[in-house]
């Protein structure tokens, strides 16, 4: 990802309070990213909303199809440039 865009797409977060941003002592161009306590908090809120859409997607596409989906996803992210 392009240090431009992370830094766009980390904003709202860092805004709404939910990570925090801190550079690197030892090396400045390297850039950590923590979860806030409110960020935890959210995560573990968003968690069951997770499951339950993980849940229906395999309902409505079935065992099968869902392990195809997941397979094809794994090959296209492992053929991406790092």
């Amino acid at each position: 990802m392009h240090p431009s865009t992370l830094t766009r797409d980390l904003k709202p977060l860092i805004k709404q309070g939910l990570i925090q941003d801190r550079n690197d002592p030892v090396d400045r161009r390297i850039r950590k990213i923590f979860l806030t306590q409110k960020g935890e908090g959210k995560l573990r809120d968003a968690i069951p909303a997770w499951r339950r859409a993980q849940r229906q997607a395999q309902d409505v596409l079935g065992n099968e199809l869902m392990l195809s989906l997941n397979e094809l996803l794994d090959l296209a992210c492992a053929k991406l440039p790092r």
